[in-house]
Formats: structure tokens, sequence, C-alpha cells
């Protein structure tokens, strides 16, 4: 019997009205590879969607049920039950393309050393011009002013193992990905981007992203990502100042023999050509 290659974890709460579009939208794009759905309720309370997640289970449809605790439990329940090579998150209100989950399968099986493949969004639904992000390759140094990568990626399992699994600290919700992202990256995990359209993103006014964004809440997540990567600032920091005690040793240098360039070119050559030969005779 195959083996799962794929496990794809969707956390639902109340979005049994969209659930049914995410699960087709992988069913028309998982191709000839062994996958299985998982399907977290967390703490849902909406009848309709009680009803659908009673009747959803399936021979390759797991429904697992527990009080709401937010997207990060959700997502590190499904973790914990997949018996797969790699994980797709995918919220229930999306919706991925057809050839997300095979690019980034080949993506992975072509480079042992990638655990993480994401790409592009195509925004649909209550669409903002103020919430609408650019998704491009991923930089450590730039991904601090703000987060450009959404959950919905490809994750190599053993990751989880390596890195440990997502931040459920309750400040944290709707950023918890951002986290994930980050300590990925201090951690020097090769991140894959996919220069294409992967999956839809379904925007609307009430979502979990849009109350995650209160000024006053986002500050304090902001304080506690921050906190929790000090000793990554403090390593940083200590970087910049060899580099800035270096600057400024090449800038008094500069200053002390601009007036006396032959000088300078003989030094250079000296150290650089002449004291290796010395050395090896």
């Amino acid at each position: 019997m195959d083996k799962i290659l794929l496990s794809v974890i969707i956390p639902c709460y109340n979005s049994g009205n969209y659930l049914s579009e995410a699960i087709e939208s992988v069913k028309l794009s998982k191709g000839d590879h062994k996958y299985e759905i998982i399907i977290i309720n967390d703490g849902s309370t909406e009848t309709e969607t009680l009803k659908l997640l009673k009747e959803m289970p399936s021979e390759n449809i797991k429904v697992i049920h527990q009080e709401n605790k937010g997207p990060a439990s959700a997502r590190n329940a499904g973790i914990r039950e997949a018996q797969s090579k790699y994980i797709l998150f995918l919220d229930s209100d999306n919706k991925i393309k057809p050839k997300f989950i095979s690019t980034a399968i080949k993506v992975f099986e072509s480079n042992s050393e990638i655990d993480i493949v994401y790409g592009k969004p195509e925004f649909f639904g209550e669409v903002s011009e103020e919430r609408i992000f650019k998704t491009e390759e991923f930089d450590l140094d730039k991904i601090w002013s703000g987060n450009y990568i959404d959950m919905c990626s490809m994750i190599r399992k053993s990751l989880f193992d390596s890195i440990g699994m997502l931040d459920e600290n309750p400040i944290l919700i709707g950023h918890e990905d951002w986290e994930y992202w980050i300590r990925a990256g201090i951690e020097n995990k090769k991140i894959f981007f996919i220069d294409e359209v992967v999956f839809e993103y379904r925007m609307a006014n009430n979502s979990l992203i849009t109350q995650a964004t209160d000024p006053y809440k986002f500050e304090k997540m902001i304080q506690y990502l921050y906190g929790k990567n000090y000793k990554y600032f403090q390593k940083r920091l200590s970087m910049y100042n060899n580099v800035l005690s270096l600057y400024n040793n090449a800038q008094l240098l500069y200053n002390k023999e601009k007036n006396s360039p032959f000088r300078t070119f003989i030094k250079i050559f000296y150290f650089k050509y002449y004291s290796k030969f010395k050395k090896r005779k």
C-alpha cells in the first residue's frame, strides 16, 4: 500500500459555507499523489457547519474536534495526526490552484534541503487595497518589517521536529505564520518561492486577520514577536557594530593615505604578494 505523501490541514471555525469549496480545490489538485485531508473543528457552534462536519469524514478525510483554541492550536493538532511526508496548510475559506501540489512536491523531491514552498495569492471576495500584500522571495531582514507569506504553504513535516510547532500564544492569532517564517529563517532553513499564483485568498471584512490588525493588539503582538527573538537581534547588533568598526577604521586609513597613493599601492602590493612569496621560500 502506498504511503500518504501529503496531508492537507484545514482549520475550521464556523466556516462550513466555504469548506466544501476548499476541499474540492484539493481534489482537483492532488494529481496522482496519495493524500489525506485533516479538518480540525476548532470549537464551531454554527449549526450548518456542525452538520457538514458530521457528514464529512470519508476514506481520506478526517475530522478532529477540539474546543476553540485558535488556528495555531488547530493546525498543530492536524500536524500531530498527519501520516505524511509533506504538510499543506489551507484555510477553510481559501482554495488552491490545480498545479500547486504537484509543483511544490517536485521542488521538495529535487532538493532535500528545502523545507518550505510557497507562492503568490489571487485575491477575491471583499478585496481591500489596504490588505493586499505582495508576495516575493524570502528575505529574513525584510520580513521583520511585515509578513508577506501566507499560511497557505507546503512544509516538509520533519521541519516541525527540527524547529518546533506553531506558537499557540493567543497574542499571535492571525500572525502565527509570520512568527514561523521568521523562526525558520533564523534557523537557516531553505524556503523556496514559486513565482506564480498558487492559491486563492478570500477577503472578508469580518475575517480573523482583520481583527488581528487592530492597532492595540498589533502593538502587543509586535512586542511579543520581537521580544521572543531578542538573542537574534543581539547577535545582529554585534555584527553591525563590527562592520561599523571596520568601516571607521577604513575611513581613518583612507584619510591618512589619500595624499600618498603610491605609498598605499606599495603597501598593498607587499602584503598581498611579496610577503606571501617570502613565506613560501
